[in-house]
C-alpha cells in the first residue's frame, strides 16, 4: 500500500491512489483508491480504500496467459473470446503511533473482498525497528492472513510470514530474509533479497526464493522513485515454471 500523507486537522489532504501493473505477458491490474480520515475515528488513524480491477488481452485462437494468482486475474475466456474482468474491493487501516508500549513501531489491518468469487481476506502486519549508531537499522516484519470463502478446498485458509531486514545507511545497501508458511503446504517458503541504491531515487534488487516442492526461482528488479507521488518499477523473474514472468508497474498519488 502507498504510504499515507501526514497532515493535521480538518485540512488534511485526501490523496488519490492510482496504479497500473503488468504482471505477465497478457495480464494487467488497475488499482484505484483514496486515503482519507474516517468519521468517528481519531485523526492519527491512517485509512485508505479502493478497488483492484484485473483484465487480460485476448489472443487469437487461444486463451490469454494468466500469471496472476486466482482472485486478482481476469477469468479465462473461451479460445478467441474476450476475458472477463475481475474486481476486488480493499481497505486498510494504519493504527495510531502510540504503540510503543506494545513494542511496535507500526501496525496495520487490511480487508479484501471479491464479490464475484464470494471470497475475502483479513490481514494484520506489524513492524519493529532498532537503530544502531545511526548507520545500521534492523527491521522485523510479521504478517498474518486469514482467507474466507472460496470454493477451492486446496486453497490455504491462513498464511504467516516473518521477515528481517538489515539496512546500511552509509552504503545504501539493504538485505532482507523472509520466511513463510501456510496450512496447505508442508515446509517453509524462504527468500533472500539484496537491494542497492545506485543514485537518488534509483534502486536495484536481486532475489532468490525457494518454494516447498517447487524448487528455486530468481528475480531482478529496478525501482525508480524520485518522490512520494511517483514510482516506476520493472522486474524479471525466472523459476521452475514454463516461462519467465516480466512485470511493469506505474504508481501515481495525487492530492485533490
Amino acid at each position: 500500500m502507498p504510504a499515507a500523507i501526514a497532515c493535521d486537522g480538518p485540512a488534511r489532504a485526501d490523496p488519490l491512489i492510482w496504479a497500473l501493473s503488468q504482471d505477465g505477458a497478457q495480464s494487467y491490474v488497475m488499482r484505484m483508491g483514496a486515503q482519507l480520515p474516517v468519521a468517528r475515528l481519531p485523526a492519527a488513524w491512517e485509512t485508505s480504500f479502493g478497488t483492484d480491477i484485473g483484465f487480460a488481452a485476448a489472443r487469437r485462437g487461444r486463451s490469454p496467459a494468466m500469471d496472476r494468482p486466482a482472485g486478482r486475474r481476469a477469468s479465462r475466456p473461451p479460445a478467441g473470446g474476450m476475458p472477463v474482468p475481475s474486481c476486488q474491493l480493499w481497505g486498510a487501516f494504519g493504527l495510531p503511533q502510540g504503540l510503543q508500549m506494545l513494542g511496535l513501531d507500526d501496525a496495520r489491518l487490511g480487508l479484501r473482498l471479491s464479490p464475484v468469487e464470494r471470497r475475502g481476506r483479513l490481514s494484520m502486519a506489524t513492524v519493529r525497528r532498532w537503530s544502531f549508531r545511526n548507520s545500521l537499522t534492523a527491521t522485523l516484519r510479521d504478517s498474518y492472513r486469514l482467507f474466507l470463502g472460496g470454493g477451492d478446498p486446496a486453497a490455504p485458509r491462513w498464511r504467516a510470514n516473518a521477515g528481517l531486514q538489515l539496512a546500511f545507511a552509509a552504503t545504501g545497501t539493504a538485505v532482507r530474509l523472509d520466511a513463510g508458511r501456510t496450512d496447505r503446504r508442508r515446509g517453509v517458503r524462504r527468500s533472500l533479497v539484496a537491494e542497492q541504491r545506485l543514485s537518488r531515487g534509483l534502486r536495484l534488487a536481486a532475489s532468490v526464493e525457494s518454494q516447498p516442492a517447487e524448487g528455486a526461482s530468481h528475480g531482478l528488479r529496478a525501482i525508480y522513485e524520485p518522490g512520494d507521488r511517483f514510482r516506476f518499477s520493472a522486474s524479471f523473474r525466472s523459476g521452475p515454471g514454463p516461462r519467465p514472468v516480466r512485470s511493469l508497474q506505474l504508481r501515481l498519488k495525487h492530492s485533490w
